[in-house]
């Protein structure tokens, strides 16, 4: 999808923030862990990252979740 790396390279662009990271091996496959989670803009600097970086994140919110939702 075209538009998830713009959307992140303008808000990197925009942002008063700098990412500093390197891009996991292009081999196997990695885990990004987002802690402590301070704020609820945790979830949004995690998308900005891996989008930036051309990767489609997968997340557990488990806790986020009650019944009758299920987990």
């Amino acid at each position: 999808m075209i538009v998830r790396p713009l959307l992140a390279r303008a808000y990197w662009a925009l942002s008063r923030y700098r990412l500093r990271s390197e891009p996991p091996p292009s081999e196997g496959s990695a885990v990004l862990i987002g802690a402590p989670h301070t704020s609820n803009w945790d979830f949004a600097f995690m998308l900005a990252i891996c989008w930036r970086h051309g990767l489609s994140p997968k997340w557990l919110g488990s806790t986020l979740f009650k019944a009758p939702l299920g987990g």
